[in-house]
């Protein structure tokens, strides 16, 4: 019982940041025109909500605390550089002027993504890294954005995840897989 009632603050801030990531997605997807747009609107939602839920499940409260920091961190520096940067976005775009660099969606799929890979491995870094990929296409194919722009968003998702995420570690041992050009292998370490 004392463990449950020392989590709560945990998770009332976890429960607190997806309802507010729910609610802001509403007018979001609305507001999507295509089919991929709107997809890649409802993944760039999607995958940090997974991943917080995916740190919740493993008991990994330190994730969460990371999985906050990057995409809080990566959120604030998108907002501050759309604020001061004013570039516009693609003509015919609707929306708010000035306010395309960098892509929000991007950078906050990325940095959902980044931090999967750091934190887990390249087994829910891959996937991940593919869908926020999406989100970006998304973002160009919907008129939204520049490719410009979604690099950048991508850049600050990544790099803020690079940051603030350490790699998980539950056991004296980590198997983890690799793969090149010429070879794909399962790598065993063991700590003693």
């Amino acid at each position: 019982m004392a463990d449950a009632t020392r989590m709560t603050p945990r998770l009332l801030t976890k429960a607190l940041a997806l309802c507010l990531l729910l609610t802001l997605a509403c007018p979001a997807v609305a507001h999507a025109e295509t089919g991929t747009e709107r997809a890649g609107t409802y993944l760039m939602y999607l995958m940090p909500a997974f991943a917080l839920g995916y740190s919740t499940a493993m008991g990994d409260y330190e994730g969460d605390l990371q999985m906050i920091e990057s995409t809080g961190t990566t959120g604030l520096t998108t907002l501050l550089l759309k604020s001061t940067v004013h570039a516009d976005r693609p003509a015919g775009a609707e929306g708010a002027e000035g306010e395309s660099f960098p892509s929000g969606h991007t950078a906050i799929a990325f940095s959902s993504a980044a931090y999967l890979q750091m934190r887990y491995g390249y087994a829910l870094g891959l996937p991940a890294y593919a869908a926020a990929s999406f989100v970006g296409y998304s973002r160009i194919q919907g008129g939204e954005h520049h490719w410009v722009d979604v690099l950048a968003g991508a850049g600050l998702g990544i790099g803020f995840s690079y940051l603030f995420t350490e790699p998980y570690h539950t056991e004296d041992f980590d198997l983890s897989a690799y793969a090149s050009p010429v070879e794909v292998g399962l790598v065993l370490t063991v700590r003693f």
